[in-house]
């Protein structure tokens, strides 16, 4: 008789990740954004975000960017494209056109 297979759990981060952080700011906002740098988004916040999804990222920026996240949330438009632009300089990124 076969031995039965034991269940196990998938691998689980042990603790909280800590993010190398950025600032810049936007002309049409007051103060900073401070946010993770661009290319250190964890996989499937930024496959979310490459396809649209920009719930994933508000989620994930109210969790380790709390004072930008309401900010990220109220982008607006052609605010975004601008956003992602200074973002990416920020962070070092050069972003796709």
């Amino acid at each position: 008789m076969a031995a039965a297979v034991k269940k196990s759990m998938g691998p689980k981060r042990k603790g909280k990740k800590q993010y190398a952080m950025v600032s810049f700011e936007l002309e049409q906002f007051e103060g900073e954004f401070t946010l993770p740098k661009l290319d250190t988004l964890p996989f499937g916040v930024a496959s979310a975000l490459q396809s649209g999804n920009g719930g994933k990222l508000v989620s994930f920026l109210t969790e380790y960017a709390p004072d930008s996240a309401e900010a990220v949330e109220d982008l607006g438009g052609e605010e975004v494209e601008d956003f992602m632009k200074a973002w990416g300089k920020a962070s070092g990124t050069s972003l796709g056109e």
